[in-house]
């Protein structure tokens, strides 16, 4: 359904992002901001970021890059 565009460093960061912007909305009571966390942990349980796919972007590796 959608294609790699994320490598694991990048899914990593995200993940710790929307833990962070979890807590921050409990303590703050900002709970709108619990859409940008679950967004984040979309993107990090597919693997796929719309925006990057927008620009063409990738930050995952490939088979022929691994094997170098």
């Amino acid at each position: 359904m959608f294609d790699r565009n994320m490598g694991n460093l990048d899914r990593i960061i995200r993940l710790v992002l929307a833990v962070v912007i979890v807590i921050f909305a409990i303590f703050l009571e900002l709970y709108p901001l619990m859409i940008v966390s679950v967004l984040l942990l979309f993107t990090v349980a597919t693997s796929f970021c719309g925006i990057y796919k927008l620009f063409g972007l990738s930050t995952c590796k490939t088979d022929l890059e691994e094997k170098k």
